[in-house]
């Protein structure tokens, strides 16, 4: 520990010396459950007195009782490490992994110290809007302005009057809820399960081919195969949809919506010179498709599940003492505690997704648990790879609001965790030798059948890190994730939420009327109402802003410092993205990554 900076210099202390010391201690919150507390009146004496003190101190205190600064240690043998030790076992004990449905994984019981106060909420959104609205059981909307009518009970969602257009539905692939699924079309491959000619597209595509316009690098595309096979509700038919966009100048306008995978006469592609309500309830499937990806995959799965997995095995191998434990515990408050709730509420069977969703929770499960295949922390897991993996550089497309203000908090997120790493471990070699670092990495690609986590794409050989920027890349990516890609998945979800689609989607292109085609596939209104609860309550804020701490764990001097930086940082970024919202248009504003918007932690 720390202490040993004063061990080494035993009957050379000076009063002075121990004061700055307690300038850094006296709000530190302990996270030793055996630390003794050592007031600074102790010291307070004749200076003659004060070197005998500090020595008497150090000598009759156990080794893992005392601190100063904030007692950081590297997880390397030396004094306390037995205690230590002991500790990381009782944690190995209260912190188990659990295998279930082939899930990522998460906590087998919830200990005392992750429970929150804000358990109540999902549940009592549901209870709400079960108790207030039994009355309009079966009720459905007649019309348009009945469903604008509902909204108001809560609030209007953003941009609600633009519900039928083209340049909006393009827009909520660039900073919609589910803002990083659109890909670039780099070869005709990716088009082959599509059954569209060229005489129908190319009128849309500004003369341009298919061919010509991969070659002018303009054609994007959502592809959820992934949908094809999934369960789904009772009497629900969940759409597995292709769409191709294309982009003129920086307007991502879709072009083309193929509902289901395989090419068939009842499967037509349809286009916006179609029918209008016809190509409205085209796109209407095919965001109701999008929410079960954006919810099980984008939100659920791959932003709260797959980081509990990181945490629990912060807890099993890092010593609370560890500076890297205290880098990362701010982004893991509540994180437990919420997907505990979370699964209960939410994923189980019978619950909210069972009654809101087209999936269901069986659905949400296979799509959990089939994607795991494919997610890669240093790839989908991380935002500067995943833009260059899926092709949308700011070369290819120029107004990106999700890509460019994620990047710039990735960026200070990167920065504050580079310095951090740096300071903490001063060679490749101390890190190579930090067997509590390196067993937490060992769990990390270790299968699950083995007793590991079983995510891919960790950096590192042989189940361990090798370099210093092994290390920093996976605390980026849980950072970021924890933060940024949080906020964006989840905060917009009341505005932009699709809606729950019941009967038949279209299979033909024959004229069809709002009243009487698109109104009736909306769900009755008191699932609306659950819904829109529901939805209310997870776009709350509840915990403070990106680098603003619920818990200062960090006290030593250096360290400090890097995090009074990171907050600077944040400030111009707060700035920056600010000013851009100012010159952007309304229906083109994204306040949702402003730094101020973010929390540190996935606490709802």
């Amino acid at each position: 520990m720390l202490m040993s900076r004063f061990g080494e210099f035993r009957g050379q202390i000076e009063f002075s010396d121990i004061e700055k010391e307690f300038e850094y201690s006296e709000s530190f919150i302990g996270l030793s459950r055996t630390r003794e507390k050592i007031t600074l009146e102790k010291f307070k004496e004749k200076k003659e007195n004060q070197v005998v003190n500090i020595n008497k101190i150090l000598e009759d205190c156990k080794e893992y009782e005392l601190m100063f600064t904030d007692g950081s240690t590297l997880g390397n043998p030396g004094r306390g490490q037995d205690r230590r030790q002991s500790d990381l076992k009782d944690m190995r004990d209260s912190y188990e992994y659990r295998y279930e449905n082939g899930l990522p994984v998460t906590l087998k019981k919830l200990p005392e110290q992750e429970k929150f106060s804000f358990m109540y909420g999902l549940k009592i959104a549901d209870i709400l809007s079960d108790q207030l609205f039994d009355s309009v059981v079966g009720s459905t909307c007649e019309n348009l302005s009945d469903f604008v009518k509902l909204c108001k009970l809560f609030w209007e969602p953003h941009e609600i009057d633009r519900w039928d257009d083209d340049e909006k539905f393009g827009l909520q692939r660039l900073l919609g809820v589910n803002s990083s699924v659109i890909r670039r079309v780099k070869d005709m491959k990716q088009l082959e399960k599509l059954h569209v000619g060229e005489q129908d597209i190319q009128p849309l595509l500004q003369g341009l081919t298919l061919k010509d316009a991969i070659k002018a690098r303009q054609l994007f595309i959502v592809d959820h195969a992934i949908l094809d096979k999934c369960p789904k509700s009772p009497n629900i038919i969940l759409c597995s949809p292709i769409a191709l966009f294309f982009l003129k100048e920086d307007k991502l306008m879709p072009v083309a919506i193929q509902l289901f995978q395989s090419r068939s006469d009842n499967n037509p592609v349809f286009f916006p010179t179609d029918d209008k309500y016809t190509w409205i309830l085209a796109k209407m499937w095919f965001n109701n498709a999008d929410a079960q990806i954006h919810q099980a995959i984008s939100h659920l799965g791959y932003t709260h599940l797959i980081m509990e997995g990181f945490a629990i095995a912060a807890h099993r191998h890092l010593s609370k003492l560890h500076p890297i434990f205290k880098l990362l515990a701010p982004h893991f408050l509540y994180l437990m505690a919420i997907n505990d709730l979370g699964l209960k509420e939410l994923l189980a069977k019978g619950e909210l997704i069972d009654k809101l969703m087209s999936m269901g929770s069986e659905g949400a499960d296979y799509l959990i648990a089939k994607h795991k295949d494919t997610w890669r922390l240093n790839v989908e897991g991380c935002l500067p790879a995943d833009i260059v993996d899926r092709g949308v550089e700011p070369t290819d497309v120029p107004f990106y609001p999700f890509r460019d203000d994620a990047l710039l908090t990735y960026k200070a997120i990167e920065e504050y965790v580079d310095s951090c790493v740096s300071l903490f471990y001063r060679s490749d070699k101390v890190l190579i030798e930090d067997p509590e670092i390196q067993a937490w990495r060992y769990d990390m690609d270790r299968s699950a059948s083995d007793g590991g986590l079983g995510v891919k794409g960790i950096p590192g050989e042989q189940g361990s890190f090798q370099k210093r920027e092994e290390l920093a890349l996976v605390l980026k990516c849980i950072i970021y994730t924890c933060s940024v890609w949080h906020a964006a998945v989840n905060f917009k979800q009341y505005d932009e939420y699709a809606l729950t689609l019941i009967g038949h989607p279209p299979k033909d292109k024959r004229e069809r009327d709002l009243k009487e085609d698109a109104i009736p596939t909306i769900q009755p209104i008191n699932k609306l109402l659950t819904l829109m609860g529901l939805t209310k309550v997870l776009s709350t804020r509840a915990t403070n802003a990106l680098g603003n701490f619920e818990v200062n764990y960090i006290h030593d001097p250096a360290a400090v410092e890097l995090v009074e930086q990171f907050q600077k940082n944040l400030e111009n970024t707060r700035k920056e993205i600010e000013k851009r919202n100012e010159t952007r248009s309304a229906e083109r504003a994204y306040p949702f990554l402003n730094p101020a918007e973010i929390p540190n932690a996935i606490s709802i």
